[in-house]
């Protein structure tokens, strides 16, 4: 199994991973057509397209913070009904 990238600099000091959108998918136990979909249909995941070939990635602090979010505005919304 490929490592996943990882960014060059500080970022990599810090320990920050750019995950494909196959990796993703794994971590979130959801089809890679799951994660293109919802790029498709707007949802706000974070994630970076390469210029010129528009591959997908996404940097693994900020898909869980996004997730954390997620959470969140779902129990924010359970707690005003």
């Amino acid at each position: 199994m490929k490592k996943p990238l990882k960014a060059e600099g500080k970022p990599e000091e810090a320990g920050e991973v750019f995950l494909t959108p196959n990796r993703l998918a794994g971590l979130l136990e959801v089809q890679p057509g799951t994660i293109y979909s919802w790029i498709s249909r707007g949802v706000n995941i974070p994630h970076i397209k390469i210029p010129g070939t528009g591959t997908l990635r996404f940097r693994q602090t900020a898909v869980m913070e996004w997730l954390l979010e997620q959470e969140r505005a779902r129990k924010k919304r359970n707690f005003e009904l």
